[in-house]
């Protein structure tokens, strides 16, 4: 009588049915739900920055920021997460035939193009319109462009002279040491703390900030300091400030037409590390740069 053989495991199938089949459903589920929401949570994020009013690029640890909802930051040019310098439209001016007004206080527009990366913003009152582009080019430089437009109301008299001031500020509790200016530059080194040297201490330079102004409107000079001081030593005198204005000057434009005042380039050159010491300096005490993300 011939005995037949019984297997010790399970058959094929039914470890297919009952053992592989079940596990890949729950692991599908599973990598359903965290795609699902990884999605979620992405643009989730988008919105929030979007509902917040804050664009942001950067390259390495360079990049500029933009603010819709405040009157700074318009745009920030920052390296590693230390805002260098800020434009400030709640303290930049535009004249029309010597009627001053506050950049602020208009109607705002805004786009943003993320491939070149851009930010475009468009400031609109009743007799004009100023344009903005700010520009990431690369891991040290951005570029801020204004351009015009004349819109006088119908039949009334067009104005013919046109005057804007922007403001540039260095936020707290940084400061600019050493500062140079020509018709159309500004240079210096960015602090952190007190610009004024004592016995014990110097000041601790970041790094160098550098703006190029260019275009047929601007202003001679183009560049006034405000808020600056002068420190003199042994070595002679160092200029610190903490706000300059670049100005741009139109008369009896076209209505209608679109204006380049000008384009203002900035780099910023880190030293070996951020908060390397000015030559001959010890470090000032302070708190430590910030890192991103913190």
């Amino acid at each position: 009588m011939s005995r037949r053989r019984r297997p010790f495991t399970p058959g094929l199938r039914d470890f297919i049915s009952k053992v592989i089949t079940p596990t890949v459903l729950v692991l599908g589920v599973l990598l359903l739900v965290y795609v699902n929401f990884s999605s979620v949570l992405k643009a989730s994020q988008v919105t929030n920055n979007q509902f917040l009013g804050l664009v942001a690029f950067n390259q390495g640890n360079f990049g500029y920021r933009f603010q819709e909802t405040s009157g700074i930051d318009r745009p920030a040019l920052r390296y590693a997460g230390i805002n260098m310098l800020s434009y400030a439209e709640w303290s930049s001016t535009a004249s029309v035939d010597g009627d001053v007004q506050e950049l602020w206080n208009n109607q705002h527009g805004y786009d943003t193009d993320q491939k070149k990366p851009q930010v475009y913003s468009t400031i609109s009152a009743d007799a004009w319109q100023l344009n903005e582009t700010v520009s990431l080019v690369n891991d040290h430089t951005m570029t801020v462009t204004f351009q015009f437009v004349a819109r006088p109301a119908p039949g009334a008299p067009a104005p013919t002279h046109y005057v804007f001031d922007i403001a540039h500020v260095v936020p707290s509790p940084y400061e600019w040491y050493d500062v140079k200016t020509g018709n159309t530059t500004f240079t210096t080194q960015v602090i952190q703390g007190n610009g004024v040297p004592t016995s014990t201490s110097k000041p601790t330079s970041l790094g160098t900030l550098t703006l190029s102004a260019t275009g047929p409107a601007l202003h001679t000079p183009a560049i006034t300091l405000k808020n600056n001081t002068a420190v003199t030593d042994s070595t002679g005198s160092t200029t610190l400030a903490q706000a300059f204005y670049t100005e741009y000057q139109v008369t009896n434009p076209t209505a209608f037409q679109l204006i380049t005042l000008g384009t203002e380039t900035l780099t910023f050159q880190s030293g070996s590390s951020a908060g390397s010491p000015l030559p001959g300096s010890v470090p000032v005490p302070g708190p430590s740069p910030v890192v991103p993300g913190h």
